[in-house]
């Protein structure tokens, strides 16, 4: 595979990620904790990243986003500001999920059937099968008590791996294991489909895997004089 330069970036949970891979190298990469403010941090963070790098937005050969799931208006931020910068450069984008993360850098060779849980609000978890490297099926959100979808209850040779909570209700020998959001994992990750080959050509969409806490304006709708 020919030498490409490689752009990742993730706001899906609480920080402001980036990094930067060149010939399967990471060149350099930047994490800053944070609640809030990830939309005027991003841009400037990647620009710092790529100058540190000696790299140029025109070394960019594909961008890689975080899809999540995780923080609702984090992961806007970043597929908004990834679908922006993919039109400008006229470069393909590679979305990596939280269930990905979660399998750790080697995701994409990793063949073993594992049914991969993150930790959602409220002790819920969030359930993602993997078959062959690649997620198989809709992601899924469990609540506290309540019963295994009927798609997953031919699971148990599964493997589970990720957070504990109410899946450990069902599966209590579930492998813990704290979801690593490091930056440099993200592009190995991309790099390791690009190198299998995987269709990128579908434009990155969200992984909502339930709908947002959004509670609607208290305050009436201003009325329209004629």
């Amino acid at each position: 595979m020919q030498a490409l330069t490689l752009l990742g970036f993730d706001t899906t949970f609480a920080h402001c990620a980036a990094s930067v891979m060149r010939d399967g190298q990471v060149l350099g990469s930047r994490r800053e904790e944070m609640k809030k403010g990830q939309a005027e941090r991003l841009l400037p963070l990647v620009e710092d990243l790529l100058s540190a790098t000696d790299q140029q937005w025109a070394d960019v050969d594909a961008l890689v986003v975080g899809i999540g799931p995780g923080n609702f208006t984090g992961i806007r931020i970043s597929i908004s500001t990834v679908r922006g910068l993919a039109l400008a450069l006229k470069v393909p984008i590679i979305p990596v999920s939280s269930f990905e993360l979660m399998r750790g850098e080697h995701s994409v060779e990793n063949m073993d059937p594992q049914l991969v849980s993150l930790a959602a609000p409220r002790g819920a978890n969030y359930l993602q099968l993997f078959e062959g490297g690649a997620a198989s099926g809709a992601a899924y959100l469990l609540q506290p008590g309540a019963d295994l979808p009927d798609e997953l209850q031919r699971l148990r040779a599964f493997t589970p791996v990720g957070a504990g909570g109410a899946v450990g209700e069902h599966w209590p020998e579930i492998a813990l294991r704290e979801l690593n959001a490091d930056p440099d994992i993200l592009v190995k990750i991309a790099a390791a489909k690009l190198q299998a080959g995987w269709d990128m050509s579908e434009r990155p969409a969200p992984l909502y895997v339930k709908p947002p806490d959004a509670a609607p304006p208290k305050d009436p709708a201003p009325v329209l004089l004629s």
